[in-house]
């Protein structure tokens, strides 16, 4: 598999926090890594994991916390099936005989680690799509509607079709990939998303959940979600409006994947084109939900047009 950047481009903003465990109530606790770990504890003994992790280091290091602590690991539950919430689960399930549960829609993905990369492509994946951003062990896991757990489970659609966030009985709430870190996102400009209406109005969703500590995936815990949230809404929308200019003169999805990346100085990959174009074309539909685009075929090549 190789060794390419992050398709999603991340920075690592937690390094001065990377891999502390930072107790958030009284029974919750976030593992800080790429990737947050959110771990309740059910008792003086058992866990519950919200997400893994997002590589072997991050996988070895929370087992480390979990035995220095005494804890044994129960339940995993994750917020949606991307390779960077759930790249442990299956070690953690060979080490503390745990179960797995998610929304039954991510447990397609979990079972088959071809699908993430596929839904990308819309194809068959070729070995460059094959890395450890998008492939993981695959593994069983069980719906939401099996598991025992004093969690409330919270609809967030948006970054993907079926995500959820996760609130524990302390009131602190793992919103997963519903916001990621301002400054990173003000800087990229894109983030892979499926449904960027989902995605927006998930965030407004997220802001009308009564909390005392937010908790997203890629970023740090904070008591005050509104900031986050509105950088994110508003970066969403800058990138709407960049799509609106370009497809002013019609372009192919292809076209437009490279006036974007053109526009903003990326210098991609094949990982990175692909989650970006796909981005891209979430964005079109999108505008076209608003009124602002549309598409059409013309000589063989699908075409977008911005409506003015």
């Amino acid at each position: 598999m190789g060794g390419q950047k992050p398709p999603i481009f991340y920075n690592f903003i937690k390094e001065d926090f990377m891999y502390d465990l930072t107790q958030l109530g009284e029974n919750t606790y976030c593992f800080n890594c790429f990737s947050n770990v959110g771990i309740y504890k059910l008792n003086e003994k058992d866990v519950c994991l919200i997400d893994s992790g997002d590589d072997k280091s991050s996988g070895k290091r929370l087992m480390r916390t979990l035995d220095e602590k005494g804890w044994n690991v129960k339940a995993i539950v994750n917020t949606h099936s991307h390779t960077d919430h759930i790249f442990n689960n299956q070690s953690l399930i060979e080490k503390y005989g745990c179960k797995v549960y998610a929304n039954s829609n991510d447990i397609a993905f979990m079972n088959d680690s071809f699908l993430n990369p596929a839904f990308v492509c819309a194809s068959n994946p070729p070995k460059e799509m094959l890395t450890r951003y998008y492939v993981h062990q695959p593994h069983y896991g069980e719906n939401l509607d099996k598991a025992d757990l004093p969690l409330e489970y919270i609809p967030l659609p948006g970054h993907t079709g079926y995500m959820i966030g996760i609130k524990t009985p302390d009131d602190v709430f793992f919103v997963g990939d519903c916001v990621v870190d301002p400054i990173t996102f003000r800087k990229t400009k894109i983030i892979y998303i499926y449904d960027i209406a989902g995605f927006l109005n998930s965030i407004d969703k997220a802001l009308n959940v009564n909390a005392k500590i937010y908790v997203p995936s890629h970023s740090t815990p904070t008591e005050d979600f509104r900031p986050i949230a509105e950088a994110n809404k508003n970066t969403v929308n800058e990138v709407a409006e960049i799509v609106w200019e370009e497809c002013k003169t019609p372009l192919s999805p292809e076209e437009l994947t490279k006036a974007v990346a053109d526009r903003l100085g990326y210098k991609m990959g094949y990982s990175q084109y692909m989650t970006v174009q796909s981005t891209l074309k979430s964005y079109l539909t999108y505008l076209q939900q608003q009124g602002k685009a549309q598409t059409y075929i013309e000589n063989n090549r699908i075409y977008w047009k911005s409506i003015v």
